[in-house]
């Protein structure tokens, strides 16, 4: 009996996998996280939470002097500007307020074994390159101040599903998302630009909304999304879109809005797609996706998160109410058919929904 005790315990820690080390600094000066921690917490801490002030150097240490790091919350942190060649990358000015670029990712390795990461709401700006290749990657969320995610700044992070762009979003760079695996995007309202690539080979989507201020979108920003097939583009105007925007894309449904259905018929690379519907812009505005939760079911729409009293519309996507009804302050369903597109009004946002 004695004899299997060491084989079995072997197998448990085998089992339940590398314990986890968590670690919490606080850094008064800028770049000295490195200083902040022994030599043994920097190859087995797991969970690192960091406060006070830091800039390009310790985003240095993070990357490339802990090998275990997978969970990091750098959310009560102000980044500093850094001026000097001890940064993320071969730039020798960082601004204040900016994810480096690099921060993550440098000379063809990646910080593969970072899984979830806590951003500060205090940031504008996500560096080039910042989560490049990190293949470990599965949480994130942009701080709602962020107007820019610079180029390759997600690219081929296969493990991000799902993402959040917030209404501050303004440019989104080249080969931004590239190689992911997001399933629906929705591109805000804010966003003007969308750099070549930015979305290219993301084979898992199959669902995009273009916010209405979006005039430019580069060169086969969708090529490769083999699995795409609607498009809803809230612009009046249609977009500029580069070449092969949406080659090899097996696009089914493209919604637009009504007085604007002749322009991207005939407009260039637009008039390449088919089977163009209408959506009323005077019935239906700001789709949006906002902290009421809307979504399919096996037995209808689910509507949660609401306030007693609130009204609630059901629309076609071209604007028709099919249903209206008043929230009772708790979860409801709305009865819908399978393969329609539905608009869902709440008292204050517009959700659209796929069943």
């Amino acid at each position: 009996m004695k004899k299997t005790i060491l084989p079995i315990l072997c197998l448990f820690f085998f089992l339940i996998g590398p314990a986890q080390v968590s670690k919490t600094v606080n850094v008064a000066t800028a770049g000295t996280v490195s200083t902040l921690l022994t030599s043994t917490a920097k190859s087995t801490v797991t969970n690192l939470t960091v406060t006070g002030t830091i800039d390009a150097r310790d985003f240095v240490t993070m990357r490339d002097n802990m090998p275990a790091l997978a969970v990091l919350d750098i959310s009560a942190v102000n980044i500093a500007a850094y001026n000097g060649s001890g940064g993320t990358y071969t730039d020798t000015s960082y601004p204040a307020n900016q994810l480096p670029e690099y921060s993550f990712s440098h000379g063809g390795t990646a910080k593969t074994s970072l899984v979830t990461i806590k951003l500060p709401d205090s940031i504008d700006s996500i560096g080039p390159s910042a989560f490049q290749n990190c293949t470990g990657l599965t949480s994130m969320v942009i701080p709602d101040l962020v107007t820019s995610i610079g180029g390759y700044a997600f690219y081929d992070c296969p493990g991000l599903s799902s993402i959040t762009l917030p209404s501050s979003i303004i440019l989104i760079g080249k080969s931004a998302f590239a190689f992911c695996t997001i399933t629906t995007l929705t591109i805000p309202n804010s966003v003007t630009t969308i750099g070549d690539y930015a979305f290219a080979y993301s084979t898992g989507l199959s669902n995009i909304t273009i916010g209405k201020s979006v005039t430019s979108i580069g060169n086969r920003v969708f090529d490769g999304c083999t699995n795409l097939a609607i498009i809803t583009s809230l612009n009046p105007t249609p977009p500029a879109l580069g070449i092969y925007c949406f080659d090899s894309d097996p696009v089914t449904s493209v919604y637009v809005p009504a007085p604007a259905l002749t322009a991207y018929q005939s407009a260039p690379e637009w008039s390449n797609l088919s089977s163009y519907y209408t959506f009323s812009t005077t019935a239906i505005s700001n789709v949006i996706n906002g902290n009421e939760k809307v979504y399919a079911v096996p037995s209808g729409i689910v509507v949660d998160g609401t306030s007693a009293g609130e009204p609630i519309t059901l629309y076609s996507v071209d604007g028709i109410p099919l249903q209206r009804t008043i929230s009772q302050g708790d979860r409801m369903i709305l009865p819908a058919q399978s393969g329609q597109m539905y608009l869902v009004k709440t008292q204050s946002q517009t959700f659209k929904v796929i069943y």
